[in-house]
């Protein structure tokens, strides 16, 4: 669970810094491989904008 987090906050990150909006870093993020099994994944998007509120000082 950890390196899923890892991944996906570095990922977000990125976007970020690149002025994407969290709905589209969530939609092109691949989490790939191993990941791709786990339950639930429509949680990616609610995840890539709680991470983007943590960025912009909000949370």
């Amino acid at each position: 669970m950890r390196d899923y987090l890892a991944l996906v906050r570095r990922e977000a990150r990125k976007s970020y810094r690149a002025g994407e909006p969290a709905e589209e870093a969530a939609r092109k993020l691949n989490v790939g491989g191993y990941y791709t099994q786990w339950a639930n994944p429509e949680r990616l998007p609610l995840l890539v904008e709680r991470l983007y509120m943590e960025l912009q000082g909000e949370m």
